[in-house]
């Protein structure tokens, strides 16, 4: 239900629809958490995945350059 929709002003509906209210806003930021939570990992692990494949092919140019000597 709305607050505008409301036909009077009585303290225990005005409650009722901030409980609601409070718990749909609970949810949003226990979504957005999660969400910043598992973004921070993902980057995590592609900064080290990246950081081992630049270094995986330092070492392949490095035995390339060694063998052609």
């Amino acid at each position: 239900m709305q607050i505008g929709q409301s036909q009077g002003f009585e303290l225990a509906e005005v409650q009722k629809l901030l409980q609601q209210m409070t718990g749909g806003m609970a949810i949003a930021l226990y979504t957005t958490l999660a969400g910043l939570v598992v973004n921070l990992w993902l980057g995590l692990q592609l900064l080290l995945l990246d950081r081992l494949a630049d270094r995986l092919a330092a070492d392949i140019l490095a035995d390339a350059a060694a063998v052609g000597r």
